[in-house]
């Protein structure tokens, strides 16, 4: 549940990236727009970012009109009257200026609203189509996001989890651009490709075209080109852990809600299953860790893909209190 006191540390730049994720599924409901944009007013009134001293300003503005009309030549024997409207005129030049000083900060704080997002749940798996035609499968529980109002000209999109892209090429050579929050940025020259981008770090797969990665390891920017059938893969401090080939069928079966082992350890699991279906995993012994798999498994839900799993390894493999277990039999 969303409440004040959460909004508030939003505005303030101080939530986490749960909070930050809650406070987008909220926003998808219109209602709860009116309330944020209520709320965003009141934090604006209590906690203001810039106070203009009005009247101080405004007091030597007078001043100076004043010396300006004591300075004035004047015609004797005529009537002179004091330019008050001016007075106001300009007052309501520097209340107006004001006005869109504080118009322009409550823009910054609703840039999310001229965003279109796109998610998917735990297990589920979502087939897109973007505003230039280009298309996408979004894996469990993942986000997309794009500006509606100038994608047909920039063509960029946010990624965060993980996604199937084919991207049309376009007559004018314009280029497509897929970013996430670990600072990496893959540029699409017309393709297909896949992308995992997670808090653990970062994976492109390429079938067929050209990609450049542009991403950023300490203070040092990078840009790696990818051939068709080659992988990269990216720690959390961006560091290139691994480069290699890879058979492109995989992405055909992560489709079919299938998932593809090549002498996996049973370790990742720890990932896996959290990442698509937000159960943690336990292995208490360690050398059941250390078990290999290989081959395709289908998992339409977590437990047939337990029961697929379990069947294959022979270990005890059950939830618990919102837990996956895998232990010997």
């Amino acid at each position: 549940m969303v409440t004040k006191s959460i909004l508030f540390e939003y505005f303030t730049g101080n939530s986490t990236v749960l909070q930050k994720r809650m406070i987008e599924n909220w926003l998808e409901n219109e209602r709860n727009k009116v309330l944020y944009y209520e709320w965003l007013a009141e934090w604006e009134q209590e906690y203001p970012q810039y106070i203009p001293n009005v009247e101080n300003k405004l007091d030597q503005f007078l001043l100076n009109i004043d010396k300006y009309n004591k300075n004035k030549l004047t015609v004797s024997g005529l009537q002179h009257k004091k330019p008050v409207h001016h007075i106001y005129r300009y007052a309501g030049y520097v209340a107006g200026l004001l006005l869109l000083i504080a118009a322009s900060l409550t823009l910054l704080n609703a840039d999310y609203f001229f965003t279109k997002n796109m998610s998917t749940g735990f297990g589920e798996i979502k087939e897109l189509r973007l505003p230039d035609g280009s298309e996408l499968t979004l894996y469990s529980n993942s986000k997309l996001s794009w500006n509606p109002i100038n994608f047909k000209q920039k063509r960029i999109v946010y990624l965060d989890g993980e996604a199937n892209f084919n991207i049309i090429h376009k007559a004018d050579g314009s280029k497509f651009r897929v970013k996430s929050k670990n600072e990496v940025t893959i540029v699409v020259y017309g393709t297909e490709f896949r992308f995992f981008t997670r808090e653990r770090g970062s994976k492109i797969e390429l079938n067929k075209g050209i990609i450049k990665l542009h991403y950023k390891e300490g203070k040092k920017n990078k840009v790696i080109a990818l051939s068709p059938g080659e992988y990269i893969s990216l720690n959390k401090e961006n560091k290139l852990t691994e480069r290699n080939k890879f058979i492109p069928v995989r992405n055909l079966e992560i489709k079919k809600h299938r998932f593809v082992f090549d002498n996996t350890p049973l370790s990742e699991l720890k990932n896996l299953i959290p990442e698509n279906f937000g159960l943690g995993i336990v292995i208490p012994d360690k050398e059941v860790e250390k078990l290999t798999l290989s081959g395709t498994y289908t998992g339409n839900s977590l437990n047939e893909l337990i029961n697929s799993l379990s069947a294959v390894t022979g270990l005890n493999i059950y939830k618990h209190h919102g837990r996956i277990y895998i232990v010997p039999y």
